[in-house]
């Protein structure tokens, strides 16, 4: 893990704690709509007043002209109490109807006020463990981090499925759902610092599952398929599925060009291993970093293999420019093994490879330029 994804991470659990306490504060809002609620008046029987209302000028009319006064009176006696006894029976069984819905929306109220306070302490846990796990991770416990980081995305589960039992949407799942990646990817990198490949799998393939847009999931995936390097045809295209997919789901400053630029040279696609590195470098032309320390150097191969006319100078140039680099340790960050092997490929191309197809002299040139750039990599 690089010092930018340590940053990034810590950006996403700070963010978590933000979004926690604002949700807070709209659990109090809602508490304070219920009582709203209680207070506010209703207005259906004033509305039958003033029809009855309404009704009584109509009929006082039509009496006036054809009843007599005593006649006129005693109707409307009796149809006074009629509506009077109407009126109280339509008003308690409306206040009941009324009072039955707002004891039960203050119920679910008080069940998801309860869920909710639950859940927003269960996540500020699930925030002190990444913590810890980032701190383990920085000091090399690699087991232990992982330990905090499972721990972690087990309690972030449990919230995801009592929030889902409010039947309700709730602000809290988006930034649960964030730090559950944010878990899984620290599970993920552990275990690849430990070698565990089954792990490594079984965590990529969790962040798929959260969340299908994770560019993490794929990244994980891709490494742990293509943990060591093979020729197995089925399986290569495997591993570049996965990276592309991370690219397209988080196309700035993604890792996994490096990645792509690697492989697409070790099966002999030239091309598109100069498209993937040119376009990561495009993104960060004054950046000197560990990636575009390597990504420099296959761009510059890559485009000498893919060019029949292009001039062993462009090398030359590259070694200077990388010259220039700043060091920094790129241990954890990348391994030789899939470098060593086109080396080995370029020495000895295999029969029917687009390695044969390129002029001997150029592909020596080529490995001796790609064994250099390693030895400067390891000497950083």
């Amino acid at each position: 893990m690089t010092e930018g994804d340590l940053k990034e991470l810590q950006e996403r659990v700070s963010g978590l704690e933000v979004k926690v306490a604002g949700t807070e504060r709209l659990v109090d809002q809602k508490l304070a709509a219920a009582e709203v609620l209680n207070q506010t008046k209703f207005t259906n029987a004033e509305k039958l007043v003033d029809l009855v209302k309404s009704v009584n000028g109509d009929l006082m009319t039509q009496l006036r002209t054809r009843w007599g006064p005593f006649q006129i009176y005693g109707a409307l006696l009796a149809l006074l109490f009629t509506l009077c006894f109407g009126y109280q029976l339509f008003k308690t069984e409306e206040n009941r109807r009324l009072t039955n819905k707002l004891e039960q929306a203050s119920d679910l109220l008080e069940t998801q006020t309860r869920a909710t306070a639950s859940v927003l302490s269960a996540v500020s846990g699930a925030a002190a463990l990444l913590h810890n796990g980032l701190r383990e991770f920085e000091r090399g416990e690699y087991e232990d981090a992982r330990d905090y980081a499972r721990s972690a995305n087990d309690l972030l589960a449990g919230c995801k499925r009592q929030l889902k039992t409010l039947q309700t949407n709730s602000p809290l799942m988006e930034p649960i759902l964030q730090a559950q990646v944010s878990a899984l990817a620290l599970v993920a990198r552990t275990s690849f610092y430990l070698e565990d490949v089954e792990g490594l799998k079984a965590a990529s393939s969790e962040i798929q599952s959260v969340d299908p847009t994770a560019w993490e999931g794929y990244h994980f995936m891709g490494l742990a398929i293509g943990f060591k390097p093979t020729d197995n045809e089925s399986v290569l295209r495997e591993i570049i599925d996965q990276y592309e997919r991370s690219i397209k789901e988080h196309p700035k400053r993604n890792k996994d060009y490096l990645n792509l630029a690697e492989i697409y040279m070790f099966i002999g696609q030239f091309a598109n291993s100069s498209a993937r590195a040119e376009r990561y470098l495009k993104d960060r032309p004054n950046v000197q970093n560990a990636s575009t320390f390597l990504l420099e150097g296959y761009y510059a191969a890559a485009n000498y293999l893919n060019d029949q006319l292009a001039s062993p100078d462009r090398l030359e140039d590259s070694l200077k420019k990388l010259n220039t680099y700043p060091n920094g340790p790129l241990k954890g960050f990348w391994d030789p093994t899939f470098l060593d092997a086109i080396v080995h490929k370029l020495d000895s191309p295999p029969k029917g490879s687009p390695f044969g197809d390129v002029e001997p002299a150029r592909r020596l040139k080529a490995a001796q330029f790609l064994s250099t750039l390693k030895k400067k990599a390891i000497e950083r």
